[in-house]
């Protein structure tokens, strides 16, 4: 799987020979969240055994509808030879890692963004020097894994991951936390700004948070010693957030969060509905049964009776039209004789002369092997959905947003929640704009039912203005001034991983500006950085990487 790197590197130590230890498969049952392993070179072969966890710290800090989450972990050696430790840390749905350091004598180093190339001769060209490297990266399937070479025995070493994830309206924040390995020394602190009442949490212990509360921001903390983790971190999500809050990003930006309730669609069904469904060869291993359940209940549910189904690989498109009260049926005929085939191309799909529609799904995993591709606008609300973990989401993110749609995920949502948002009533954003009449780019978010959830760049001053497609009344303002901005990277993160997943999204990207935009926004986990001699978007990758002061 292609992936985003990052590198720290810092003080001399012994030249010794690395290689990328073989991950063994995780246990049907229970799987370890953090894992940790190591691999000992010192006896002229790889040889897996375990490191310990000795301290970990898991802070977590909610402003508006975004988290910010720092974990540190202290791994030790106990053995008398130098491991390389390989850790795992599987992330809540729709997180941004914004942050990762290692210590280098004592001290933590923390890792600046570059090139993939870059990065990765740097860390080759650091082993080959004896310097001390620690290779990290952000997998396709928002798992964050790191290796850290010498782990010298007695002493051990310390990383520290940050990242951002928005707070889902209906499933809250959710970190699993398995260990069965007891954990020597664990902190667990959790702060939520602008809570009413006391934030529900649960914790991978059976001991719950000691609550304090300070005006208006709850705190709850946690310390236990020598315990395994058998649960999940999970912050419920509130059921009536502020309608809008101001944050201040570390890089001095100051952005808006808006969550706030939707008025209701007068419109109840849709009369024609068109269908973009990717029959390439790389197709076979996606979970087509559950994208093809998603569309026959949606068909269903919309009461549409006219579906035009646009079947696509490298041999071009293929348009069917389904009529009548059981298109839903007719479809489900259809997809279940396809074979799939081919590569993938997107070309000319967009231009088809095509009748026009009331809503536009495509399911694909979003990596066009063929032909030159961009991200164009279609002329109906798009939905795009894909159900493996290594799909290209910036690009079917990216496509969705240029079409006022969402972008939906069923290795992270269930089938019902997908639908639900498929169907749901309520008006979707098309616009946002300042006081002014300047308009303001902006992400999408995801939103409870029944409510609309939006990140962007605060204006200065006046009003944020956003407009409701198919929304009865006047478009929703919102006052920027009478708020004053927390510190708080959440927003700026997450509208930031939607830009730069847009600017990845092109056939040549810009790479020397991919790298720029990201290191300004310090965002690795949704970004991508590509190699210009690639011609498939899913070997996109963000790497970080520091060097030394002598380098």
């Amino acid at each position: 799987r292609h992936t985003r790197y990052i590198s720290v590197t810092g003080v001399q130590t012994c030249a010794l020979p690395i290689s990328a230890p073989a991950s063994p498969a995780k246990p049907a049952a229970a799987p370890r969240n953090p894992e940790l392993l190591a691999t000992d070179y010192g006896r002229g072969a790889a040889q897996s055994q375990a490191l310990h966890i000795s301290r970990m710290s898991v802070k977590v800090e909610v402003v508006g509808s975004s988290a910010q989450t720092t974990v540190e972990a202290a791994f030790a050696n106990p053995t008398d030879r130098p491991l390389e430790g390989d850790f795992t840390l599987d992330l809540p749905a729709g997180s941004v890692v914004t942050g990762y350091a290692l210590d280098v004598n004592g001290a933590m180093q923390d890792g600046v963004i570059v090139g993939r190339r870059k990065g990765t001769l740097a860390y080759e060209a650091k082993v080959r020097q004896g310097v001390d490297p620690g290779l990290a990266e952000v997998t396709r399937s928002n798992a964050f894994h790191t290796r850290v070479f010498p782990v010298m025995p007695h002493r051990g070493r310390t990383i520290r991951l940050t990242f951002v994830t928005p707070l889902d309206g209906a499933q809250g924040y959710a970190l699993p936390l398995v260990s069965p390995d007891a954990v020597d020394a664990l902190e667990i602190s959790v702060r939520i700004d602008g809570a009413a009442s006391q934030p529900q949490v649960a914790t991978p212990l059976a001991q719950p948070l000691a609550w304090s509360r300070n005006g208006g921001v709850w705190e709850g903390r946690l310390s236990a010693k020598s315990k395994a983790l058998n649960r999940v971190l999970s912050i419920a999500a509130d059921a009536d957030p502020r309608p809008m809050t101001v944050s201040r990003h570390a890089n001095g930006t100051v952005f808006f969060e808006i969550n706030d309730l939707a008025p209701a669609s007068s419109v109840r069904k849709v009369d024609r509905v068109r269908v973009y469904w990717d029959r390439s060869r790389s197709r076979r291993d996606d979970d087509l049964k559950a994208e093809a359940d998603l569309l026959t209940r949606y068909l269903k549910a919309s009461e549409a009776e006219t579906v035009d189904l646009v079947l696509f690989n490298h041999t071009g498109p293929e348009v069917r039209t389904l009529t009548g009260p059981q298109t839903a049926e007719q479809l489900a005929r259809v997809l279940a004789d396809l074979d799939y085939s081919g590569a993938t191309s997107f070309e000319t799909l967009f231009s088809l002369p095509l009748a026009a529609a009331d809503a536009c799904l495509m399911f694909s995993d979003g990596a066009p092997t063929l032909d030159p591709y961009e991200i164009a606008r279609v002329r109906c609300p798009l939905f795009t959905v894909s159900s493996v973990k290594d799909a290209n989401r910036g690009f079917l993110a990216a496509l969705a947003h240029k079409s006022a749609g969402e972008s939906l995920d069923l290795t992270a949502m269930s089938v019902d929640a997908a639908l639900e948002r498929l169907t749901r009533r309520g008006a979707r954003v098309v616009e946002v704009s300042s006081s002014s009449g300047a308009p303001i780019d902006y992400a999408v978010l995801p939103a409870a039912p029944g409510r609309f959830h939006v990140v962007g760049q605060a204006p200065a001053s006046g009003q944020v203005i956003v407009q409701l497609a198919r929304a009865t009344g006047p478009a929703r303002t919102y006052q920027v001034d009478a708020l004053k901005p927390r510190d708080h990277d959440g927003a700026g993160a997450l509208w930031a991983a939607d830009r730069l997943g847009e600017m990845s999204a092109a056939e040549q990207p810009d790479e020397d500006g991919l790298v720029k935009f990201a290191r300004r926004f310090s965002v690795t986990g949704a970004s991508t950085v590509l190699d210009r001699k690639s011609t498939r978007l899913n070997s996109s990758h963000t790497d970080i990487s520091r060097m030394p002061s002598s380098a």
